[in-house]
């Protein structure tokens, strides 16, 4: 039946785009065609497709952190029925065509980039089917280049248009592609610049941008174009969502015991602090992991009271997101944090770890951490038992 289910939503998907593509042939036969009627019926089109309804929700609930899109539920075909659809406005903006570049972007513009310029779905569904999206393509350069022309900058995922932009030569007519992007090439550069400048100056030294592998369905892809940085106050929506995607992870699969939430005006407290060592991982569609040590004796959480006679930091806390756990990026985490309390002058760092939580337990022995004692405590009106770890500088 689930098959059959799958067959038949199919059908129902490829039977919608035909009919639309049939439309946009009829429509650019007259003359008289108004306008605003047919976008307002490619638009009625769009929202009444429950397969294209809920991928636009998804991007759209992760608008401000596309690295939270969780397409796990979504299948090849629903991505594929959204990014034909998408397709098929090619025919609109071409020579001779229905509407022009600012038409389609005033009423597209947002559901257009979202999904092209997620590196999620680059990766998955655009890359290994490239040579079948042809059309994609040709859309994003008059959009992209109608966008730059403009100066409308504010783009979903602005820095992920480089994909398009550094692909597509296997387009058989060359003369269809690229020229936009030479002609407006001083443009783009500077507008792209200026996207990734904005995390530059808070990038940790000595570290150099790198690739993480990305879970999907049982499947790795590679995501490009990460490094790890000092996090600002302005992180604190980003790292608070993140907190809420690992709760709910864990509430479903594990304990929810395994992980306590720091409140939301706390962890904006952290990141004003000097004495706060909070740093993240930073992809192209936002912050995948961080991390949190604490250096001097004033925090409540701190753990140095557990300790004579040493200067000890302390490991308060590091997330990473589930899509991508694999990558070592705790013990990353934990190695930039020692060499940054190693350099302050700290004797050793001390962390705490549930007892049930056998791979966090694991990754801190596996990176040279001891066991010290065991802790009980009451937050957030639970009692919890932890296990205070360290590792000496």
């Amino acid at each position: 039946m689930g098959n059959l289910n799958m067959i038949f939503d199919a059908i129902l998907a490829i039977i919608s785009i035909f009919t639309m593509f049939v439309l946009i042939r009829q429509f650019r036969g007259n003359n008289n065609i108004n306008k605003n009627n047919y976008l307002l019926t490619m638009n009625k089109c769009f929202d009444e497709h429950g397969d294209m309804q809920l991928i636009y929700n998804i991007l759209s609930d992760n608008a401000e952190f596309p690295v939270m899109c969780d397409f796990n539920k979504i299948e090849s075909h629903q991505l594929s029925a959204y990014l034909t659809f998408l397709e098929s406005f090619k025919l609109l903006i071409e020579k001779g065509g229905i509407v022009n570049a600012q038409e389609l972007f005033n009423l597209f513009g947002h559901r257009i980039f979202s999904i092209l310029h997620n590196k999620q779905i680059q990766c998955i569904e655009i890359k290994p089917y490239e040579r079948h999206y042809e059309n994609l393509f040709i859309l994003h350069e008059v959009l992209f280049t109608y966008c730059i022309k403009s100066k409308k900058t504010s783009i979903p995922g602005i820095i992920n248009a480089a994909y398009f932009i550094d692909n597509g030569h296997f387009i058989k007519d060359v003369r269809r592609y690229g020229k936009g992007y030479k002609k407006y090439r001083k443009e783009i550069e500077a507008v792209m610049d200026e996207a990734k400048r904005i995390y530059e100056p808070q990038r940790i030294g000595g570290m150099g941008d790198f690739s993480l592998d990305m879970r999907i369905k049982s499947k790795k892809y590679e995501i490009g174009g990460c490094f790890f940085r000092h996090c600002t106050v302005d992180d604190h929506p980003m790292i608070t969502k993140i907190q809420e995607k690992v709760v709910d992870y864990l509430q479903i699969n594990q304990s929810n015991d395994l992980f306590i939430p720091t409140e939301s005006e706390a962890i904006k407290r952290l990141l004003e602090r000097e004495d706060v060592f909070f740093i993240c991982v930073q992809t192209p569609d936002g912050i995948c992991a961080y991390s949190c040590a604490l250096f001097g004796d004033s925090h409540d959480y701190s753990l140095s009271r557990h300790f004579t006679d040493k200067k000890v930091a302390t490991f308060d806390t590091v997330v990473v997101l589930p899509a991508f756990r694999g990558n070592k990026l705790q013990k990353k985490l934990q190695d930039i944090t020692e060499g940054e309390a190693k350099r302050k002058g700290y004797d050793s760092i001390a962390a705490t770890v549930s007892p049930d939580n056998v791979h966090s337990r694991n990754n801190f022995i596996h990176n040279g951490y001891a066991e010290l004692k065991t802790i009980v405590y009451t937050e957030q009106g639970k009692e919890l038992t932890r296990l205070v770890v360290y590792k000496d500088l």
